[in-house]
């Protein structure tokens, strides 16, 4: 018999497969959009120096790995109203939409408090005043407006769990095209303003995120989501808000953990070769950034359909969601992994001319093109754990290998096999993302979720697992 999909109008009938491409095109733009708003202020502040884009680079994933915590917990949006969405509870969408607010607002401020020790941070790992100078500007500048994105992730999630992706893909194009245009205004002082460099790649993207929110804003105030999901019932319910960070606080410090780890590899670990080390790997990390943002999209596409299809109690359909994510996600990722590897080189000259960071940034393409398959692994599975409230265990497990592999094993290498240059490091993280890959395959096909029926029963719809 062939399968159909779950929609609001059981009229309607759709594959699984064009259920997930559906939903995640316009989730993977939402998703890309702030990487692909870094992976412009780098490429056009290359056209100034190496190093500022290097500092542009450097900052905007560490200013990230502090951002994503709240990302994390945001995430959860998508899981709790989707399930609310699967069993008809309209109302609760979004209800989860405003907790999901309220937490962007507090953790956007408490981030507030990095802004004093951005310079002195990059110092202490080890880079010149100079490029440290441009990383704490960068830093700062987004730190600043960190709330803007933190605001606009929680009403995409909620976008997103009530079928309506397309309004995401819509807002992210439409920062993307302000980066662009305040970027060639601030960063080069066209228009009669100052050229401001990294300062002005900064202030592009800020505008962009502004741009995004108000777009959003936009949409959740039209007039049919404002009388179906009513997203303007904003009181504050410490019930609900409870649950979203009970459940997502493991979600958070997990990919909170994650990006930190990656953050250090690349301004710690790989500094440990030099700046030019540090200017090949930054631009490579670029593509692999803009290469997984598509993986983490399905992912989140995942998310939302296996906890809609658990809010309505059909688990093998939950489960056979999230396969068809991984298929779809390990076709496009084998396929970006063939042309990293070989076009190398002409990728990384997009950005410089230095034949030394060329070699290095091009030999770094050939181990994330080998990465590829075991990142959609792990983003698909770990999405679809997400989906069914099971993030605890995953979470330990997660931050326990990224930290003593990504950071520990692989910084050791630079000390012990320092003549394998940055290769070294990067092999130990290809058996990082081996081993994390298969665990969420595992947990996703065998964990406490697959059982959980009567827990559905018992909380209402919302799964929590604690284990």
């Amino acid at each position: 018999m062939q399968e159909h999909t779950l929609t609001l109008d059981s009229t309607k009938r759709v594959s699984p497969l064009r259920e997930l491409i559906v939903l995640a095109i316009p989730t993977i733009a939402q998703m890309a959009s702030y990487t692909l708003l870094q992976f412009v202020d780098t490429l056009m502040l290359s056209r100034v120096g190496d190093r500022e884009a290097t500092a542009a680079g450097q900052a905007g994933g560490m200013q990230f790995s502090f951002l994503s915590f709240g990302f994390g917990v945001l995430l959860l949006v998508n899981a709790l109203s989707s399930q609310a969405f699967g069993r008809k509870d309209f109302r609760t969408c979004g209800q989860v939409m405003w907790q999901g607010i309220y937490v962007a607002i507090g953790f956007g401020l408490l981030l507030q408090l990095m802004q004093p020790f951005a310079e002195p941070m990059f110092l202490r790992l080890g880079h010149a005043a100079e490029l440290a100078e441009l990383e704490a500007v960068y830093f700062q500048i987004l730190t600043g407006a960190a709330v803007l994105k933190l605001m606009q992730s929680a009403m995409s999630q909620f976008l997103i769990s009530i079928d309506r992706a397309a309004l995401v893909l819509v807002s992210a194009i439409v920062g993307c095209v302000v980066n662009v245009g305040l970027n060639w205004i601030l960063i080069y002082g066209n228009l009669g303003l100052p050229a401001m460099g990294v300062a002005g790649a900064a202030w592009g993207t800020v505008g962009a995120m502004l741009a995004e929110l108000l777009v959003m804003v936009a949409f959740v105030a039209s007039a049919h989501i404002r009388r179906t999901y009513h997203p303007f019932d904003a009181r504050l319910r410490p019930k609900l808000l409870g649950q979203l960070l009970k459940l997502g606080t493991p979600a958070g410090l997990a990919l909170s953990a994650e990006v930190m780890a990656w953050s250090l590899f690349n301004v710690w670990v790989i500094a440990q070769f030099g700046e030019i080390a540090m200017q090949g790997n930054n631009y490579a990390f670029r593509y692999m950034l803009i290469a997984f943002m598509p993986a983490i999209g399905v992912a989140h596409a995942v998310t939302a359909l296996v906890g809609r299809y658990i809010g309505a109690g059909d688990w093998s359909g939950a489960r056979r969601r999230a396969h068809w994510g991984f298929a779809v996600a390990s076709v496009y990722m084998v396929s970006v992994g063939v042309g990293l590897m070989v076009f190398g080189e002409s990728l990384i000259r997009l950005f410089t001319e230095d034949a030394e960071v060329i070699r290095i940034g091009a030999r770094i393409l050939i181990f994330m093109g080998a990465y590829q398959i075991l990142d959609a692994m792990y983003a698909v599975y770990s999405g679809g754990l997400r989906g069914a409230g099971d993030t605890l265990v995953p979470s330990i497990v997660m931050i326990s290998l990224n930290w003593g592999l990504t950071v520990g094993a692989a910084y050791l290498t630079t000390i012990y096999f320092p003549e394998f240059g940055p290769g070294g490091p990067w092999t130990v993280l290809c058996i990082y993302g081996t081993l994390v890959g298969i665990f969420m395959l595992l947990r996703f096909q065998f964990g406490p979720w697959t059982s959980g029926r009567r827990q559905l029963q018992r909380h209402g719809g919302a799964v929590a697992h604690e284990a």
